[in-house]
């Protein structure tokens, strides 16, 4: 396979009118190009609003480009969630991503939740957890943590590889589609022997 490294989509190669009219649906469970437009349907958008759907990075997002700004905004204001049945889907602003970023080798005594404040220098924190290794059905926390953040497209970039201590302590930030940089080391491949999770 042959692939070519582009620079980051932004500047000329970004439509902003489009951008500012544009949605994205995000179902944990999946989302399929019907149910995202039934959902919409829920919200009171009909699809003749719509002028455009697209897949998102993966089975769990559909984007929308919607006719007028104004329907966005009377989405977004009036809408965090949509509800097809049983599924719940979550409304964001195509502008805005939401992002899982994984810190690794952080002191076993440090405070979970103090990535919260230091994420927030970043954009909105959704989420702060720990990481658990189960073995013989014993859940175990490790001492790597996840932190959702929801954050403005261009500025994923400025989310920093290293977090340094005075003290000393490093700890490596990663996350899905960008590699640690080469003076880190490879990203730990976790415990063989049992299933990680968070919670």
């Amino acid at each position: 396979m042959i692939s070519v490294n582009l620079p980051a989509i932004d500047g000329s190669a970004v439509i902003n009118e489009i951008m500012e009219r544009s949605v994205r649906l995000f179902g944990k469970d999946g989302i399929s190009e019907y149910d995202a437009v039934k959902a919409l349907k829920t919200a009171g958008l009909m699809p003749d609003e719509i002028e455009r759907i697209a897949k998102g990075m993966s089975n769990q997002s559909i984007e929308f480009v919607l006719k007028s700004k104004l329907f966005m905004n009377k989405l977004l204001k009036e809408n965090c969630t949509l509800r097809v049945g049983s599924k719940v889907f979550e409304v964001s602003p195509v502008s805005r991503k939401k992002i899982m970023l994984k810190i690794h080798r952080l002191p076993v005594y440090f405070a979970t939740a103090k990535l919260g404040e230091i994420f927030s220098n970043f954009g909105k924190v959704l989420r702060v957890t720990d990481e658990h290794f189960t073995f013989d059905g014993y859940e175990i926390v490790t001492g790597e943590r996840r932190v959702l953040i929801e954050i403005e497209a261009e500025k994923i970039e400025y989310i920093p590889h290293l977090l340094k201590f005075k003290c000393g302590a490093k700890a490596l930030v990663t996350m899905y589609g960008r590699p640690p940089p080469c003076a880190c080391g490879a990203i730990p491949s976790g415990t063989s022997g049992g299933n990680a999770r968070t919670g």
